[in-house]
């Protein structure tokens, strides 16, 4: 028939069709049925803590501690790891931030006293109370745990078990059994230390309370004098001052201190004519104020201050004579009275001065007074202090 020969498949075209068919089935079988893509899951702890551990400590070892910080404080914000704030503590240090690493070591410390690397971190913490207050908390402060018996350096870093030691920079370490190697060069911190702004929020550092430093104090005072006949209402004897001290805090209970006042007697009220006129002067006091607090936090404190007192008088008479007579005393003081700290620096003082002494004119008797007559003074003091 005529369409037979159309009917057959060349040799080329069967070829061609079998290998079509061998490639598809040979497709087929490899893929499984009804396979779909799986989602990308990560799980929390990837995307939260341990992946900003990571980050921090991986920073941190490179020298880059002022890039660690920011990962540190997320890691933190969301973890109870100790280790964490041990880590970032010797960062703080390394970038020159000696409160925030006293911070960070001292809460390291009260959650892990007893880990081995413990000593270590206590003698840098140490180290760095004597550079901010000149005093340590090594064996006198209840804010650090002891060291434990029989403790051994080292340390573990958390479920990451990373060493205490950490690189900083390319050939630098940071140790912590105490000893620290070469401080990170300015390019390897990555950032300038000064960029990070402190926080001073150890209170008990200001030199009103436990900590070292000078402070100053506008004061008043009334001073009531006693001699020989005077009374209690007697307004010739009783004087307002209004004066500055400036203190020295030598620690957490002495404090040395320099005070003077303008001082104004209340004499032109006097009905006997021979005392018609004025008294005025200065009065001033170099004594050693010791402060015992009444609380823990030291918000409330008594203070007890013996000092020595001058005082020096001016009495100009307003009769026909006009006569002017200067004189001074020397007078031992002591001064007791409540403290209470209205902010971490700053406190109102309340106290009594009770004091005994012998005026005698300059050109006399001074300074002993010779057989003149004893004086005896009260003074009520209230002051503002400021720490500096």
């Amino acid at each position: 028939m005529p369409y037979a020969g159309s009917m057959r498949t060349s040799p080329a075209a069967c070829s061609l069709a079998a290998a079509l068919t061998l490639a598809t089935t040979l497709a087929s079988a490899q893929r499984p049925p009804n396979h779909k893509q799986p989602p990308l899951v990560l799980e929390k702890q990837q995307l939260g803590t341990a992946a900003f551990a990571t980050v921090a400590r991986a920073r941190m070892s490179s020298g880059d501690c002022a890039g660690a910080l920011d990962a540190f404080d997320a890691a933190i914000n969301h973890s109870m790891d100790a280790t964490l704030r041990r880590d970032r503590g010797l960062c703080h240090e390394q970038l020159g931030h000696p409160y925030p690493a006293i911070d960070d070591y001292r809460a390291y410390l009260t959650a892990k006293p007893d880990e081995p690397d413990s000593d270590g971190i206590r003698v840098r913490l140490a180290k760095l109370e004597e550079s901010t207050s000149g005093k340590s908390s090594q064996g006198d402060d209840d804010d650090v745990p002891p060291a434990a018996p029989g403790g051994t350096q080292g340390a573990t870093t958390g479920s990451a078990s990373a060493s205490a030691t950490v690189k900083i920079g390319t050939d630098d370490a940071v140790n912590a059994d105490g000893t620290s190697g070469t401080q990170p060069s300015s390019g390897s911190q990555g950032h300038d230390a000064m960029d990070y702004v402190e926080h001073d929020n150890d209170v008990m550092r200001s030199p009103l309370r436990r900590g070292k430093g000078f402070s100053f104090a506008p004061y008043f005072a009334e001073h009531k004098w006693f001699n020989s006949g005077a009374s209690f209402g007697e307004s010739d004897t009783w004087a307002e001052c209004i004066g500055l001290q400036l203190r020295y805090s030598l620690g957490r209970i002495a404090t040395v201190f320099l005070e003077g006042a303008y001082q104004h007697f209340n004499s032109n009220s006097s009905s006997t004519d021979s005392l018609q006129g004025t008294i005025q002067g200065l009065t001033s006091q170099v004594g050693l104020e010791l402060r015992f607090p009444l609380d823990e936090d030291y918000d409330n404190e008594f203070i007890v201050a013996p000092g020595l007192g001058f005082d020096h008088i001016v009495a100009t008479t307003t009769l026909a004579s006009n006569v002017t007579t200067t004189a001074g005393a020397i007078i031992p003081r002591v001064r007791a009275g409540w403290r209470h700290m209205l902010d971490s620096n700053a406190a109102i003082d309340l106290s009594l001065d009770f004091g005994v002494g012998k005026f005698a004119q300059y050109d006399g008797d001074f300074p002993f007074g010779g057989n003149g007559s004893e004086v005896a003074m009260i003074a009520a003091n209230a002051a503002l202090v400021w720490g500096l």
